[in-house]
């Protein structure tokens, strides 16, 4: 059972990447930002690869209409705790 400090730490990256998500929109469609960003960051280890590293990334960028699916469905991040149940 996940502990109540992940549980916070978990509520806390939802919000964070909620409010990342409401800056850059504003920021694009106000055009105070370029549609055109990308960012990574790779933490030296893993619990599920020996000698493993996770990569984080982010990356955003302009496509035509056209490469658009639609219906289109945003996709909210899929965070779990260690240990809890999928």
């Amino acid at each position: 059972m996940p502990s109540t400090k992940a549980t916070m730490r978990k509520e806390r990256i939802e919000r964070l990447l909620s409010e990342l998500e409401y800056e850059l929109v504003r920021g694009v469609t106000e055009a105070e930002i370029e549609e055109d960003m990308t960012w990574r960051y790779i933490l030296p280890i893993s619990r599920t690869f020996p000698n493993g590293a996770v990569i984080m990334e982010f990356r955003m960028r302009p496509v035509p209409h056209h490469a658009v699916p639609f219906p289109f469905e945003p996709q909210k991040a899929n965070l779990r705790l260690v240990g809890e149940d999928s």
